[in-house]
């Protein structure tokens, strides 16, 4: 019960903001990795203005963010092709690359509708994890300084014949929920192909990070009813883009993916704690 009574406390935005502003009180991190800061050569930036995107996190839960460079965009993109991944929900220890995947399955026949492509080894994904605006922005939105980056690189395949309930059962995010990972969630995301409503596209619902009722902060936070939400919260928010467009997102507003249906996504995200 003490654990369960925790968690549910994490989901007010004012237990957040104490735990943000206890943080800000400790002492500041040198550097994510142990080294200083680059300047910013990944992104599009002209007229970006942090303090702004900040505060449309605060109040509407999300932002566009700038674009990433296109070298940046093709270097992920063919590191994805060769990266040792895994499928999400199955064995930890699995080794699995996109050569071996075709129409959502294996050559076995075992499912594969997504592949976490292990982001370690992608220079250009480490060196975005502490890209200065990057950093700032978190920054601006949590109130304290980052201490860690956890990057994530996710295959997503469409011509998958598969229910949503059994696409939820295999880890894809299909239903409505928030990311309960930690007190704070500030994600930063990037599209690494096209991404339109038929290639699964990102839905988000505005404002949804700080008012919930209480039935969703006592009840699990990994799937919601859709109607109901809209009903409490007004329309959802359908974010598409080409490759190398962005976002940055608090996690603890509801959202979900479209399940591909004509196009493969290739998507990072990196979460700021």
């Amino acid at each position: 019960m003490k654990n369960i009574s925790w968690y549910a406390l994490t989901r007010y935005c004012w237990v957040r903001a104490i735990y943000g502003f206890l943080r800000a009180l400790g002492p500041d991190p040198v550097a994510i990795n142990g080294t200083a800061k680059l300047n910013s050569h990944l992104l599009k930036i002209s007229d970006f203005n942090v303090k702004e995107a900040a505060l449309n996190i605060k109040t509407e839960s999300w932002t566009t963010l700038p674009s990433l460079c296109e070298d940046a965009v093709k270097s992920i993109y063919e590191y994805s092709l060769t990266g040792k991944g895994r499928r999400p929900s199955f064995n930890k220890d699995e080794e699995v690359y996109l050569s071996d995947i075709i129409d959502g399955k294996l050559v076995s026949g075992e499912p594969a509708i997504m592949l976490r492509v292990n982001p370690d080894g992608c220079n250009v994904i480490n060196d975005l994890s502490e890209d200065p605006t990057l950093m700032d922005l978190a920054e601006a939105y949590l109130g304290y300084k980052p201490r860690h980056v956890e990057a994530q690189l996710l295959w997503s395949f469409h011509k998958v014949d598969m229910s949503l309930k059994e696409r939820h059962r295999l880890a894809q995010a299909v239903f409505y929920h928030w990311d309960s990972m930690a007190v704070n969630g500030f994600r930063v995301n990037y599209y690494l192909t096209d991404v339109d409503e038929g290639a699964g596209a990102h839905v988000l619902i505005p404002k949804s990070h700080k008012r919930k009722p209480l039935k969703y902060i006592f009840t699990k936070s990994t799937t919601a009813d859709e109607q109901p939400l809209l009903d409490y919260y007004g329309s959802p928010e359908l974010i598409v883009g080409k490759a190398g467009s962005g976002f940055a997102q608090d996690v603890n507003g509801f959202h979900k993916a479209l399940p591909p249906e004509t196009a493969d996504r290739l998507h990072l995200h990196l979460r700021y704690t």
